[in-house]
């Protein structure tokens, strides 16, 4: 349950595929992130965070280039009844400017706020469903264009919560 989020990754190329395979019995650059499962079908990355696995998935690309075929993240439920979802602290800052459009896009992600600090800048924390948070990062990239260098974004995995949203 600490990897709340996986990306599979394989091969049509036989070789490409063995040394996927391999890689998981070789320790990963984020060991405490990141945890690498072989399978029939290739190589599974289970992360902390959608950063961690995009870290493993941007080197994989790196080195296995075209051969690589890569499925989107998923979001690792806990099979249970009720199924759970991971839920993630989130935290946000930037130049202020930007806080009403922040705000109003975390919310609408089922997003609930549990501390907001203005100032010359804001400081955002809350939590979110995984699910809802998929490509985060990169969509807060974009809303933030001109003042990225300005801005941080982290999330963690808060707690499991069930899917119904009584969580």
């Amino acid at each position: 349950p600490e990897y709340p989020i996986e990306q599979a990754f394989g091969s049509d190329d036989p070789m490409t595929q063995q040394q996927l395979m391999q890689r998981a019995s070789r320790a990963t650059a984020e060991p405490d992130n990141t945890l690498l499962v072989a399978d029939y079908n290739g190589l599974r990355v289970l992360a902390r965070s959608e950063a961690a696995l995009n870290r493993v998935a941007q080197a994989l690309r790196q080195r296995f280039g075209a051969t690589l075929l890569v499925a989107p993240p998923a979001v690792r439920y806990a099979d249970s009844v009720p199924v759970l979802e991971p839920y993630m602290v989130v935290l946000v800052s930037g130049p202020a400017i930007h806080l009403a459009g922040v705000r109003k896009d975390f919310v609408g992600r089922r997003g609930r706020i549990a501390r907001l600090v203005e100032g010359g800048g804001f400081v955002l924390e809350g939590e979110a469903p995984l699910a809802r948070l998929l490509g985060y990062h990169d969509h807060l990239r974009e809303m933030l264009a001109e003042h990225w260098n300005e801005s941080h974004v982290a999330t963690w995995l808060s707690r499991y919560a069930p899917v119904d949203g009584h969580g």
